[in-house]
C-alpha cells in the first residue's frame, strides 16, 4: 500500500503542475503559482498563531486539521526591515525558532509585477557544501539562474547572506538582490516533514480554518509536501517500499 500511495502522490504533483527534480538533494524547479494567494510585502504580513495544518499521509488531502502544532513552523509575521546601512531585509517571525534541518521545508515566492505570478522562489534545500545542515536558494524564474555573492549564475548554488536567529528567518539586503521588493507580493509555506503519518504546514497569508479550501490546490500542496516527506525519509531512514 505504501508504494503504491507513493506512486500516486508521484502523478497527483505532476498532473497539478508542480514539478520536482530528486538528485542526491531535493530540488525545486519553478512552482509559479500561489496555492495561498498573495499579500503585498509593503507593510508588515500577519498571520493567525495556532493555524498550522496537520494532514494525514492517507486521508483526502483537503480534510487538514487547522491547530497548535509545531509553533518552528507557525508563521507569525513577515516583513521588510532596515539593520544595516538602511538596506531592506525580509525577515519571516515564527511562534518559536524555526527549524534548520531537512525535516523542515520553506518556500518563499515573490511576485515583482503584481500578476500573481511567481518571478523569484527562495526554497530551502540541502547546502552545497554540508555545513550547515540546511540552506537557501534564490531562484530567478524567468531562466533559472540563481543569485549567490553579488551575481545572477546558472549553476546551482546556496544564496549569500541570510541565517536563522531567534525565532525568525532573515534574508539580508533584499533590495540589493531585488531592487523592487518593497512594492513585491509575497506568499510563504513553511513545512516539518519528519513524521512519517502526519504532514505539517503553515501558509501566509491564508488562514484555513477547517482544512485547506478547494480540492485541487489542495491537493497540490499535498503532492508536493508528501512526496518531499517519503523522499527525506527514504534518505535518511532507509524505508523501504
Amino acid at each position: 500500500m505504501k508504494k503504491q500511495h507513493l506512486y500516486l502522490t508521484c502523478l497527483f504533483a505532476l498532473i497539478f503542475g508542480i514539478y520536482l527534480m530528486v538528485p542526491a538533494s531535493i530540488a525545486v524547479i519553478p512552482l509559479t503559482s500561489s496555492i495561498c494567494g498573495w499579500e503585498n510585502i509593503a507593510t508588515p504580513i500577519t498571520d493567525a498563531e495556532n493555524d498550522v495544518v496537520k494532514y494525514s499521509s492517507t486521508d483526502d488531502p483537503g480534510k487538514g486539521t487547522p491547530g497548535d502544532f509545531h509553533n518552528e513552523i507557525d508563521i507569525l509575521n513577515v516583513s521588510l526591515q532596515i539593520l544595516f546601512a538602511s538596506n531592506l531585509d525580509l525577515v519571516i517571525w515564527f511562534a518559536t525558532d524555526p527549524g534548520d534541518s531537512l525535516l523542515y521545508q520553506y518556500f518563499i515566492l515573490i511576485d515583482n509585477n503584481s500578476d500573481e505570478t511567481a518571478d523569484y522562489i527562495f526554497f530551502s534545500d540541502e547546502p552545497v557544501e554540508k555545513i550547515p545542515a540546511i540552506a537557501f536558494y534564490l531562484m530567478r524564474i524567468s531562466d533559472g539562474y540563481y543569485y549567490h555573492l553579488g551575481s545572477w549564475q546558472s549553476s546551482k548554488d546556496v544564496l549569500s547572506g541570510w541565517d536563522f536567529s531567534t525565532s525568525q528567518i532573515r534574508i539580508y539586503y533584499m533590495d540589493e538582490i531585488i531592487p523592487e521588493i518593497a512594492s513585491c507580493k509575497v506568499a510563504v509555506i513553511a513545512a516539518y516533514l519528519g513524521d512519517m503519518d502526519f504532514i505539517y504546514a503553515d501558509f501566509l497569508p491564508l488562514t484555513p480554518e477547517a482544512g485547506i479550501p478547494g480540492f485541487l490546490w489542495a491537493s497540490t500542496l499535498f503532492g508536493l509536501l508528501t512526496l518531499l516527506g517519503f523522499v527525506i525519509l527514504f534518505q535518511k531512514n532507509r524505508i523501504r517500499f
